[in-house]
């Protein structure tokens, strides 16, 4: 029986790898940066409108080597939300438009040479749920004043 691959749609869930394969309906590139921590050129993005990341290629190096020690690395583990960043160190390519559902499409493009992503926001499905309603007080409304 083969492994079975993760997916995480909760805020910091993190995935890297050799190469990504990412889908949004809002595709940002952003200029390259030098990384402070690495000190190697990173070419950030960010993910709208529901983003997903999944590795294609896992690394070739250990686990404890990888940018963040809490990231999936697997080939298959995958990640989504509402918002997700990340960056990859080869340049970005221009992403191509594929059929995501019914009525919408996508923007899909698969990133290589090392790559990170992480939700910064999960799914608006994920934070109505129930469980995570329990989890936080209702919020109380206050009056507005009439002059």
């Amino acid at each position: 029986m083969g492994k079975t691959m993760a997916e995480s749609a909760s805020i910091g869930s993190s995935v890297e790898g050799e190469k990504l394969e990412l889908k949004t309906r809002k595709f940002y590139p952003y200029p390259m940066r030098r990384c402070a921590r690495t000190n190697k050129w990173q070419h950030p993005f960010s993910l709208a409108i529901f983003g997903s990341a999944e590795i294609r290629q896992a690394y070739d190096i250990p686990k404890s080597e990888a940018y963040l020690k809490t990231s999936m690395v697997a080939a298959g583990d995958s990640i989504h939300g509402s918002a997700v960043s990340g960056w990859a160190s080869k340049s970005l390519k221009e992403p191509n438009i594929v059929k995501a559902t019914g009525t919408h499409s996508a923007n899909s493009l698969l990133v290589k040479g090392g790559c990170f992503a992480q939700v910064d926001a999960p799914p608006r499905e994920h934070s109505d749920s129930e469980d995570i309603q329990k989890r936080h007080p209702p919020v109380i409304q206050i009056p507005f004043a009439q002059k």
